[in-house]
């Protein structure tokens, strides 16, 4: 199992949709667990994941049913790897500032 830490940001939108939408807000966290604390470097079919290229080294995203984003690093040495997720954002807008983000 690996580490995920959440910018405040990140903790932000999450709050805000557990406000609104209890369940889909933790739909997104166990994805997040999922797919970045048990399977941060493996490939399951279901994670989404992807190292932006035209973005700062080692920024990835993952996305989460087809409506959010995940922002993330891989942050750490080794054997104390983690994911440090920096923003949760819809799916669209994420899409239009790949070559923005961090």
């Amino acid at each position: 199992m690996f580490e995920v830490r959440y910018s405040e940001k990140a903790k932000k939108v999450l709050f805000n949709l557990k406000g609104g939408n209890r369940k889909y807000a933790a739909l997104i966290l166990d994805k997040i667990d999922f797919c970045l604390g048990e399977h941060l470097f493996d490939y399951v079919a279901q994670c989404d994941k992807k190292i932006l290229k035209g973005s700062k080294e080692g920024v990835c995203r993952l996305h989460i049913q087809r409506k959010y984003t995940a922002i993330y690093t891989i942050e750490g040495e080794s054997p104390h790897r983690y994911a440090q997720i920096h923003k949760i954002m819809g799916f669209e807008e994420a899409h239009q500032k790949y070559d923005q983000l961090l």
